[in-house]
């Protein structure tokens, strides 16, 4: 179920930021994607959602909570969200709530930026919905990079058609995929936060320990 883009908005509505987490405030400022939760808390964890999509794509993730949006259509969304993007924040997600349950995400490339419907992927099982967010964020992500479905049936930007099919689906991107996300994130100026594993000089492994002399019977 991929969501169409919106066109540019101009109106914002006031918000308040009132905390975040995962910046690195030293030195510089690095670029970001920024996950904004715009509706009241649920009972998953979106400490645990930014933390995976930050190992996952090896890039800077961002956390605000911010107060809930009093407004239920997409547009009045993505305006108020475009009022707290920072300039360091290359793409913004946002978690809502809109009143279209039939639509889980919507993406506005030319804003960079992308809201996931949190009420229309709601489970009973708090992990579920949890994993549906996530992969929505990470799905919004490869689109707002400008990568597009892929065709692998566990890769987590296909296409799919309800929400037992997305349950169906992987968390990641799969190969080839990785591989294009990483040359798109080249471009639009991230840092990886880490090295890689490939990336890693390993020390020579150390040379064996010379046999112990034998031991002379009395």
């Amino acid at each position: 179920m991929r969501a169409k883009s919106t066109g540019t908005v101009v109106l914002a509505l006031a918000c308040t930021l009132v905390a975040s987490q995962g910046a690195n405030n030293a030195g510089p400022v690095k670029r970001t994607i920024a996950i904004v939760n715009a509706t009241d808390p649920g009972p998953y964890s979106t400490e645990a959602i930014r933390s995976y999509v930050e190992k996952n794509l090896n890039i800077p993730i961002t956390f605000y909570q911010m107060q809930p949006l009093k407004t239920g259509s997409e547009k009045g969304c993505f305006d108020a969200l475009q009022k707290v993007k920072a300039n360091h924040d290359v793409f913004l997600v946002g978690l809502v709530a809109t009143t279209n349950l039939d639509r889980h995400q919507a993406v506005a490339a030319s804003l960079g930026m992308a809201l996931v419907n949190v009420p229309a992927l709601k489970s009973d099982n708090i992990k579920v919905w949890q994993n549906r967010i996530t992969q929505q964020v990470m799905r919004s992500i490869a689109f707002l990079a400008g990568l597009k479905p892929s065709k692998d049936p566990f890769c987590v930007t296909r296409d799919y058609s309800s929400l037992d099919d997305l349950d169906a689906m992987g968390m990641n991107y799969f190969p080839p995929m990785q591989e294009s996300f990483e040359e798109a994130a080249k471009k639009f100026g991230f840092e990886p936060i880490r090295v890689m594993d490939d990336d890693v000089k390993l020390a020579p492994p150390a040379p064996p320990a010379p046999p112990a002399p034998p031991t002379e019977k009395p």
